[in-house]
């Protein structure tokens, strides 16, 4: 079969086999990012969209093509595969980033196809794995370790990793582990996505979200995020949501997010607990305001999995980017992505650890709160800026170098 070569076209696109959105929610953020930055170099962008979406166009730079795929036909599934690699093919793209959150999430066999579909033909693969989906899984519970879906996921999994061209990971501690399990070095890169210090500042102003909630005068604890049991939801959060009056005297547990045990904060609140305030979702932009509206923020992980052993936690740089000391299980990335930062307190990923570092921290507020705030007027080197032109090196850099 002949295909066309467009001259003209992208040399850089992104994959996707569900709905994305533009400008970006949360969860195709990355993209956008490493898509901005590719602009700003004079690259073109196309993002190709198998499924529903809207109408091909073009906006800021970038193409936006769809290719109609069915959910549950296995021949159109594959013949939409197909033609998504020869239309990279006929427009000359060098390079695809590949998502794995974002790109047949829950059927990994169909990501591996496209990756050795792309490759069959000559264009490089960055394979993006913002939290590696198969450890975020067996964390979260969704895969039971050692049993046979693990095993069958794990391998399509190891197959798409092994022929994609980069590995881009989220910490540095990701690429030392993927190293010490026989990735090349130069086929490794591991950084965290960055913070957007446009949005997470420290001139973010918390007053109004204290006075709307009557937090005046209160020593207010934060925690945001998903509910997950990796999150120390019953272990810790839930405990000294109930003994924190008796542990901080005049304190106040500020909760937001979702997630699966969300309905476990719900039946606590019914228990009418004057110290906590259980918020739902906290909009992406309204975030900034609500964690300057505490005085320290928690950052308790589960650190028996390899994903939270070796994940960047967006929460710890959040809080400390707007000028909020934050008290977080010790994990590799202390040692490692995070070592330099100023004003976290590590800690055992227990209760007691948890309650003796909040104690430290309302006796010392001053200081505390001084290197946190030090700390987000120096945070060049955490910031999308420049994370995000690290990575963006590493890709562009695919399009000129030989099949791997």
């Amino acid at each position: 079969m002949g295909v066309h070569r467009d001259q003209s076209g992208s040399k850089f696109a992104f994959v996707f086999s569900r709905p994305v959105a533009y400008p970006p929610n949360i969860h195709d953020m990355k993209c956008y990012y490493l898509s901005r930055e590719l602009i700003s170099r004079g690259e073109r962008v196309t993002w190709i969209q198998l499924g529903r979406g809207e109408r091909a166009d073009a906006r800021d730079g970038i193409d936006f093509v769809n290719i109609p795929i069915s959910p549950t036909n296995q021949l159109f599934t594959a013949f939409s595969v197909m033609r998504m690699v020869l239309f990279c093919v006929a427009k000359r793209i060098r390079v695809v980033h590949m998502d794995e959150w974002l790109f047949f999430r829950h059927r990994p066999f169909w990501t591996f196809m496209g990756v050795i579909g792309l490759r069959a033909t000559g264009v490089k693969v960055g394979f993006d794995e913002r939290d590696p989906l198969v450890d975020f899984e067996v964390a979260t519970g969704e895969l039971k370790a050692n049993s046979r879906r693990y095993a069958t996921t794990q391998r399509a999994h190891r197959l798409s990793e092994r022929m994609a061209n980069l590995l881009v990971l989220t910490s540095q501690a990701y690429e030392e582990l993927y190293i010490s399990e026989g990735f090349k070095p130069g086929k490794v890169f591991g950084g965290f996505r960055g913070i957007d210090t446009a949005v997470f500042t420290p001139q973010a102003d918390g007053e109004e979200v204290r006075a709307r909630l009557g937090l005046e005068g209160k020593f207010v604890i934060g925690w945001f995020g998903l509910m997950h049991p990796f999150r120390q939801i019953r272990e810790i959060l839930i405990p000294l949501a109930r003994e924190l009056d008796e542990v901080i005297p005049n304190s106040h547990l500020l909760i937001g997010g979702n997630g699966p045990l969300y309905p476990e904060f719900q039946e606590l609140a019914k228990e009418d607990n004057r110290s906590l305030t259980l918020l739902g979702l906290v909009p992406y932009q309204e975030l900034p305001r609500h964690i300057a509206a505490c005085d320290v923020l928690l950052c308790p992980v589960d650190p028996r999995y390899r994903f939270t052993q070796n994940s960047c936690w967006l929460k710890i740089t959040e809080a400390l980017a707007v000028g909020r000391p934050v008290i977080a299980t010790k994990t590799k990335i202390s040692d490692l992505d995070y070592k330099d930062l100023k004003g976290v307190v590590w800690v055992d990923s227990s209760l007691e650890s948890f309650t003796r570092a909040l104690e430290r921290v309302q006796n010392d507020y001053p200081n505390f709160l001084a290197m946190a705030q030090d700390q987000a007027w120096h945070f060049d080197n955490y910031s999308v800026r420049y994370t995000i032109s690290k990575m963006t090196d590493r890709i562009e850099g695919l399009a000129s170098r030989r099949v791997q």
